[in-house]
């Protein structure tokens, strides 16, 4: 799956780099560094998209009313299909979270939380897919509910997540 990777203002000062962990998930993607708010604004941004060949867009961003929207929004006027993930996207309030999720929802963006982009991706159990994928959802079962009680997640899961963290 192409991945197009971009910070806001780093070169600015403004916001640090992406996190050493996640670009070590992201072997050999370069984050294009950008001063628009909406990531489409930036020329390399939006090369990198188009270079990907990709109609449907998977969006995530750090702050959902300005990151996220903006750039989804845009997106969806350039003809993608786009997701957003919504329980990877943070915001300065709740507020402001619920007004730009139902401002992309207007526009046409559907929602989807990581667990069901994970899922989606490998859909099958028999694949090989799978145990990578189990991996990231036991991840995501166990740290989930250490940063938000606003993600829904079962006592069975985070049982059997722990098993299999234990093992």
């Amino acid at each position: 799956m192409p991945i197009v990777l971009s910070t806001v203002g780093v070169t600015f000062g403004l916001n640090g780099p992406t996190l050493p962990s996640i670009l070590s998930e992201l072997d050999g993607v370069e984050p294009i560094d950008r001063s628009s708010m909406n990531a489409f604004e930036d020329q390399a941004f939006r090369r990198a998209v188009e270079a990907a060949g990709r109609r449907r867009l998977i969006i995530g961003g750090l702050h959902t009313e300005i990151c996220l929207t903006f750039a989804s929004v845009q997106a969806l006027k350039d003809g993608y299909d786009v997701m957003y993930v919504t329980d990877a996207v943070g915001g300065r309030s709740q507020t402001a979270h619920r007004t730009a999720i139902e401002r992309l929802a207007h526009a046409g963006a559907v929602p989807t939380t990581a667990l069901a982009v994970v899922t989606e991706l490998f859909r099958d159990w028999a694949t090989p897919l799978a145990g990578p994928a189990r991996e990231v959802i036991d991840w995501y079962f166990n740290e989930v509910p250490k940063l938000t009680d606003a993600v829904g997640v079962a006592e069975a899961e985070k049982l059997a997540a722990a098993d299999q963290k234990g093992q």
